[in-house]
């Protein structure tokens, strides 16, 4: 996949819809061009017209695909396979208009079956969804669903989704959507228990009617995927270390549950490392700043009573986080310091 950042004008059909009239249709040479590309490119394509849209999914390199397989957890009718073109929802109607158009393969007894793709999709429908309104996160198939209009082909061993028809290409784009993702879920090997359609999904957003030419800046008509977002640095990265973060430590007394003043608090790293020795003083709280990554524990310390032994009135573990603040509560029991 070669995808590009910025889109050309230019490599997008200037046309909202090419115009068909009965079998003539009137298409621009640039149109012309990116059906015959079709062929040569492995990136996902789409094309709208007035009269008609096809979807070439992205190349599939498999040879062949194994379904209904005798699974723990199989039941029939179980969606097995899964392949989707969809688009943007704020161009369409919630409860109206299809948002997307599914195939799923669902599973049958009596496997396992190998074979192509074609065999795989043999007598499967090819489904415009909608959203459902009064349900939470729900589609369901368009009632005006129409298979002889709406189906999918192989072709080069490549799927395709095909509208044919005016009336069924308006029913599904009464708005024609700049760009389509591809989605598809297939099973990559076998598993002895049922975990879903498949155990990976592949996905690629493609820009509607485009047309790839031999300009470096038309070579794909892919949209890049988003930069990934930014996320905490690992614990034991540099940038983590140096990273800010503070810990508010409350001791409470464990009788009445006031602050305790004047209380030693002891800081040891995962290693047993002591790593500060703060005191409440009068304010009944430490606070620690740019602790160590980690597990820590705390510990409030009985005053010294000359004894080379150090009694300990209350401890509470902690992990730090890169780049978090947190608070925490060190409850001590001040009876255990009594000689």
């Amino acid at each position: 996949m070669s995808p590009f950042s910025t889109v050309d004008r230019q490599s997008v059909m200037p046309q909202r819809w090419i115009t068909c009239l009965g079998i003539m249709c009137l298409v621009s040479y640039s149109a012309r061009m990116a059906i015959a590309q079709a062929g040569r490119s492995t990136d996902g394509q789409a094309f709208i017209t007035d009269s008609s849209a096809r979807f070439v999914f992205p190349l599939d390199t498999r040879e062949s695909y194994t379904w209904d397989l005798p699974l723990k957890g199989a039941y029939p009718k179980m969606p097995e396979f899964f392949w989707e073109v969809g688009w943007n929802r704020a161009a369409v109607v919630a409860g109206k208009d299809p948002l997307g158009l599914w195939l799923i393969t669902r599973w049958k007894p009596g496997g396992p079956h190998k074979g192509t793709l074609a065999q795989l999709i043999r007598g499967y429908t090819v489904d415009p969804m909608i959203d459902c309104t009064s349900c939470d996160g729900v589609v369901y198939v368009d009632s005006q669903r129409d298979t002889n209009t709406v189906f999918a082909t192989v072709e080069r061993s490549r799927l395709v989704f095909n509208v044919r028809g005016r009336a069924a290409t308006h029913r599904i784009f009464p708005v024609l959507p700049q760009t389509v993702t591809f989605s598809r879920s297939i099973r990559q090997t076998s598993e002895p228990i049922y975990q879903g359609p498949s155990e990976k999904t592949e996905t690629q957003v493609v820009i509607v009617n485009c047309v790839r030419g031999t300009n470096e800046r038309r070579r794909s008509c892919v949209v890049p995927p988003p930069p990934p977002a930014k996320r905490p640095p690992d614990a034991d990265s540099a940038a983590a270390e140096n990273a800010p973060r503070r810990v508010h430590v409350s001791v409470i007394r464990f009788a009445n549950a006031t602050l305790a003043k004047h209380v030693r608090v002891r800081v040891k790293t995962m290693y047993g490392t002591v790593w500060k020795t703060l005191s409440t003083g009068s304010v009944g709280f430490v606070r620690l700043d740019q602790a160590p990554v980690g597990p820590l524990l705390l510990e409030a310390l009985c005053p010294s009573n000359g004894s080379k032994r150090t009694t300990i009135s209350g401890t509470a573990f902690l992990q730090i986080m890169p780049r978090q603040d947190t608070s925490v509560h060190l409850w001590s029991d001040p009876t255990v310091c009594s000689p």
